[in-house]
């Protein structure tokens, strides 16, 4: 009898330890599912890009992308960045632009491989000077009264400024393109720039047909002081030696 309770002791030992064998199986398996659902990653890196100015600007573009990636992390091994599409990666956060570009393609990966795309278009870059298509004199010939100068000028980019138009090198400026001159100027230099101080130049412009001199009359010559039957031509010298 003692051996047989013996036997059966045995057998229960037994299968408890089988039992305990199968359970630390189990906790393995169990773990290794964990570990390996710890490693699925399927959520985009979180991306913030600044450095796109809403406001006009002469200057160059800075684009800064601030990101992250709380799963598989940021792929800074093989380059996280990338400002051409996916052409090329690189661990550079920033590109500097010096014009406007249109169709931007930001793109940021992380280990897994998912890939966040923003697409952006730079517009408010303008380092161009304005357009003077024109300067027209009104008159252009001789005249006894006074010369205007019109100015035409565009600006593509941000806009002519509020008093464009200077006719005096840049020393002063005025919102009418236009200025009256009542004497002869030589030397006269026009500039107009746009809001952000882009300037152009025209070429001097010379004003030399205004003429409000009366002629002077220097002497007379051919009157006769006796009475004749002839004709007689009177012949009349002045100082006008210039102008009209």
């Amino acid at each position: 009898e003692i051996y047989k309770k013996g036997i059966r002791i045995f057998e229960e030992n037994k299968e408890l330890k089988d039992l305990n064998t199968k359970i630390q199986e189990e906790e393995k398996t169990l773990a290794a599912i964990d570990m390996m659902q710890s490693k699925i990653d399927k959520i985009l890196p979180t991306v913030d890009i600044t450095g796109n100015p809403a406001d006009w600007t002469k200057n160059d573009v800075t684009l800064t992308i601030t990101a992250s990636d709380a799963e598989s992390g940021l792929n800074t091994a093989q380059g996280a960045y990338s400002f051409d599409g996916g052409t090329t990666w690189s661990n550079t956060t920033s590109k500097v632009y010096t014009k406007n570009t249109n169709g931007i393609i930001i793109k940021v990966r992380d280990v897994a491989g998912n890939i966040t795309t923003n697409t952006l278009n730079i517009t408010k870059i303008d380092k161009d000077a304005p357009t003077i298509s024109s300067v027209v004199k009104n008159p252009d010939t001789w005249t006894t009264g006074n010369v205007t100068l019109i100015v035409t000028a565009t600006d593509a980019g941000c806009g002519l400024h509020d008093t464009p138009y200077s006719f005096d090198g840049g020393k002063t400026w005025q919102k009418e393109a236009s200025k009256i001159y009542k004497e002869n100027t030589k030397n006269i230099v026009i500039k107009v720039k746009d809001k952000l101080g882009n300037t152009s130049t025209y070429s001097t412009i010379d004003i030399v047909r205004i003429d409000k001199t009366v002629p002077t009359i220097t002497n007379v010559e051919g009157n006769v002081e006796d009475w004749t039957t002839k004709n007689v031509t009177l012949t009349v010298s002045t100082n006008e030696n210039s102008g009209s």
